[in-house]
């Protein structure tokens, strides 16, 4: 892959704070998403909003990188300079908040929400998150 080929700064941030893994995970880019997480790049990091990769992959419902990202420790608890977590982020801010309730129950935006959903009122520690929707979680 080039990025690590040329040896680039995985850290790097642009003008807005975005380090690459967040602006994989905003662009819902899976792929760059899993290499970067592989690269052990920080989960930590946060844009100037305050935004952590969990708020910018569930902004538009992508599911995969909500899931990988859960998968490698992602805090659903996290909060962005608003104090808001990824999900409420989702409910009170994304551009697509007044049609979650006509979506069917399997769009990636709605399945995003149930995941979050379910993270946030259980604080457990996920363990495994499947694509197919199901989790396995241990206490």
């Amino acid at each position: 892959m080039l990025l690590s080929e040329f040896t680039a700064d995985l850290e790097a941030r642009d003008e807005a704070g975005n380090t690459p893994l967040l602006a994989a995970c905003f662009q819902g880019n899976f792929e760059c998403v899993k290499f970067l997480l592989q690269s052990a790049v920080s989960l930590q990091a946060a844009n100037e909003n305050g935004d952590s990769a969990l708020h910018l992959a569930a902004w538009d419902g992508s599911i995969s990188c909500v899931i990988i990202l859960l998968n490698y420790g992602a805090d659903p608890m996290a909060t962005n300079r608003f104090g808001l977590t990824a999900l409420s982020n989702m409910k009170t801010r994304s551009p697509m908040r007044h049609k979650f309730d006509d979506m069917p129950e399997d769009h990636p935006m709605r399945r995003t929400l149930v995941i979050l959903e379910e993270a946030e009122r259980h604080r457990l520690q996920v363990n495994e998150w499947h694509f197919e929707g199901t989790l396995k979680l241990y206490l």
